[in-house]
């Protein structure tokens, strides 16, 4: 009985090194081949922008009375920034800015995203060569990669909206950021200019009224 337990033991004892060895060696090889594969990885790069939503102050009627919340941003005006941020007319704006359809680097990314990208060959009927394609062909597949690789956010607790941008040359993904808030804040002030004119014909209908009704006092007087 005492010797055929000795040999269990033993057994078991000779199997567990074996498959420590195998583990061992299966550990080993894995991690040669994630060392292998990072290290020929391209790094990425993120870059931040942030912006600032202000407020908005706008003419108020001083009969309609003080309207406190007017000029509060809400959460639903943050998200509303941010799909602004996100539209393709301020991203073509970046492409236009930035010349991304002569940069060599850039133009590889979209080869490569021309030949590889089905659901956009058969959405948008693109050829899968990027040579064969129009230059406003090329642009909007630059719009689409810049899309993927941009993430905005707002940031907790505060106004200011996150613009990241990931790319594998910090130099570009710096520049594109920026370039993506310069375009947004460009945007703020044209829509600020409309927003003004349109106070001013506001007011200027209202003293208009305001002038009739001092006209039509002073004949009852």
């Amino acid at each position: 009985m005492t010797d055929a337990n000795e040999v269990s033991i033993g057994g078991l004892l000779s199997t567990i090194k074996s498959s420590l060895i195998k583990i061992l060696a299966f550990s080993l090889l894995c991690a040669a081949a994630t060392f292998f594969i990072l290290s020929n990885m391209s790094p990425r790069y993120l870059s931040e922008a942030r912006v600032l939503v202000a407020p908005t102050a706008t003419y108020q009627n001083p009969a309609a009375g003080r309207n406190p919340e007017a000029s509060l941003v809400d959460q639903a005006t943050i998200l509303s920034q941010i799909q602004v941020i996100q539209s393709r007319d301020i991203i073509g704006q970046v492409v236009d800015n930035f010349s991304l359809l002569k940069d060599e680097k850039f133009q590889e990314i979209l080869r490569g995203r021309a030949g590889n990208s089905i659901g956009n060959i058969l959405s948008h009927g693109w050829t899968t060569s990027y040579e064969d394609m129009s230059t406003e062909t090329r642009r909007e597949l630059a719009i689409d990669t810049i899309i993927d690789d941009i993430q905005v956010v707002p940031l907790s607790e505060s106004r200011v909206i996150g613009i990241r941008y990931h790319n594998s040359d910090p130099i570009r993904a710096a520049g594109i950021a920026n370039s993506l808030a310069n375009a947004y804040i460009e945007w703020q002030r044209s829509e600020k200019v409309l927003q003004n004119q349109d106070d001013s014909i506001r007011l200027a209908r209202l003293i208009a009224d305001f002038k009739k009704e001092v006209k039509s006092s002073e004949a009852a007087v």
